[in-house]
């Protein structure tokens, strides 16, 4: 069967093979999120307007297609904050277990700007790393997951 599928694939033109690719391949959310913490160690969060249960987070986002990666992260933490980075470094990949979502993290230093509220994020604050606020299930694993990477332990209320 597999034989007769490939015979059949290479008949196919182009267009043909990615439209049918674009049907029976798994179609993946791909996003980016900021790490930031100041020069105490403490972490930027992002209090954001649209979620209610758990409104803290890390500034991030989808990224667009074609996007490279680091610039999203720059561009998402200038929508959603006014602050710009310096310097953005990959941290951390995750691949959801539960759905089709792969996630990117960076590292991002040398934060500069003065923040502007908008409709994504009413505040932001820098939490210690004790003292942080509680966090949607799987972005509370990404943040310890990424502290731990860069030898750091986050406590939680």
């Amino acid at each position: 069967m597999k034989r007769f599928m490939l015979g059949l694939w290479r008949l196919m033109p182009g267009w043909m093979q990615r439209l049918a690719s674009w049907f029976v391949r798994p179609h993946y959310e791909v996003s980016v999120g900021a790490l930031i913490l100041n020069e105490r160690n403490r972490l930027l969060l992002c209090h954001h307007t649209y979620r209610r249960e758990y409104p803290w987070g890390m500034p991030g986002g989808d990224i667009h297609p074609g996007e490279d990666p680091a610039e999203a992260v720059r561009r998402e933490l200038w929508e959603e904050t006014g602050l710009q980075a310096d310097q953005v470094d990959l941290l951390l990949i995750e691949n959801s277990p539960h759905y089709r979502h792969l996630s990117l993290t960076y590292l991002c230093q040398g934060v500069r700007g003065e923040f502007v509220p908008n409709e994504e994020v009413s505040r932001i604050a820098y939490f210690d790393l004790t003292a942080l606020p509680p966090f949607l299930p799987a972005q509370r694993q990404t943040i310890e997951r990424a502290l731990a990477r860069l030898g750091l332990s986050p406590a939680y209320e």
